[in-house]
């Protein structure tokens, strides 16, 4: 079993978090302030977004992303392997965040939008887009009676808020320094 958040940031309050600024792939890579920015930017986007009816697929996949972004943060912040999911359930889960099994579904849903209900045009592989489906509709039957709405903006906002607040609160405990290498030759 994971750690807890709060035994793993523990872990790492206090110690430095080194950054080659003149390693534009590291800074991408490693910078925790890369990963906000990004974040914020995705997050800010998905708020334009959520305005036009017809978008809100489209809103669910930038929040979603903005907090995939903000939980690999994370992983960056606790000196953790980045994994290659999108599954943000997965993400929390190993990062030893609690999460409801209400907004474990919510989650799921969210990637679900990050992976192929927005992004591409269709799963990977057919047991992948009946397990989407199923979810989609168990999150219909759970919304209002309206029944269009998988995940509402109340729920993206309220759990990146969540996220967010995690994600910074690892940022605090991790001071970021910032050095910059001469490179051979140069």
């Amino acid at each position: 079993m994971a750690q807890s958040f709060d035994e793993q940031l523990a872990s790492v309050t206090g110690k430095i978090h080194g950054v080659d600024f003149c390693d534009d792939f590291e800074r991408y890579r490693a910078g925790l302030l890369y990963y906000w920015n990004k974040a914020e930017k995705l997050h800010e986007a998905a708020e334009l977004v959520w305005t036009g009816l017809l978008l809100q697929p489209i809103a669910i996949m930038l929040t979603g992303m903005s907090m995939e972004l903000l939980l690999k943060g994370i992983y960056v912040a606790f000196d953790m392997t980045v994994p290659q999911s999108h599954k943000l359930g997965d993400l929390c889960a190993e990062l030893g965040i609690k999460i409801s099994a209400v907004d474990q579904q919510i989650l799921s849903a969210i990637s679900e939008h990050i992976i192929w209900a927005a992004r591409y045009t269709t799963p990977k592989t057919a047991k992948q887009m009946f397990a989407a489906s199923e979810l989609f509709d168990q999150r219909m039957r759970e919304n209002e009676p309206d029944g269009h709405l998988i995940v509402k903006r109340e729920q993206c906002d309220r759990l990146w808020e969540v996220i967010a607040c995690l994600y910074h609160k690892a940022q605090e405990v991790r001071p970021e320094s910032v050095r910059c290498f001469e490179r051979d030759g140069e």
